[in-house]
């Protein structure tokens, strides 16, 4: 009897080395590189300037030295660092899908016209369609292709200037 023991204690020694050897196999990081999902702007840009346009009104943020300067209405004022940097940060992240952007009809999606207009840097020109027909995300557009965005991009594209203006609270 203790031959089968002994057997059953070293078939239980294997199994428990299998498990911590397709463990540590799962833990490595795969050879080739994950496929990455595009974003509205590249994550190493560096944004200056962007302008917003919705209907006919337009807001502009400037960075100036370290500090930011919104103007719209005919006003300049300084810019809440927090709320542009979130509305920079929201257009670096990933979309959620990608598509070709002859392969729709900007009508149906809310592009034509765009609900708003996004200019980064002077040159790089981006158009926030509608909502996606089974959930909250929204089309964006860019000169390639079109993206599915987080509501959340929206959200702040779609806030009046104010909302970016730095109050004398909020010192």
């Amino acid at each position: 009897m203790s031959s089968m023991l002994q057997r059953r204690w070293w078939m239980l020694l294997a199994l428990a080395a299998a498990v911590v050897l397709l463990g540590w196999l799962s833990q490595r990081p795969a050879d080739a590189p994950a496929a990455t999902k595009p974003s509205p702007l590249p994550a190493d840009l560096a944004i200056t300037q962007l302008a917003v346009r919705i209907d006919s009104q337009e807001w502009r943020l400037e960075q100036h030295a370290d500090a930011w300067r919104l103007s719209g209405d005919g006003a300049v004022r300084a810019a809440d660092p927090d709320k542009v940097m979130q509305l920079l940060n929201m257009l670096r992240v990933p979309a959620e899908a990608s598509y070709a952007l002859d392969a729709v009809d900007e009508n149906q999606i809310g592009l034509a016209p765009p609900r708003a207009i996004l200019t980064v840097n002077g040159d790089i020109t981006l158009r926030l369609g509608g909502n996606t027909a089974i959930g909250q995300s929204r089309y964006l557009a860019s000169d390639t292709a079109l993206l599915l965005v987080s509501p959340l991009l929206a959200y702040y594209v779609e806030q009046e200037a104010g909302f970016y203006a730095l109050d004398a609270t909020d010192r």
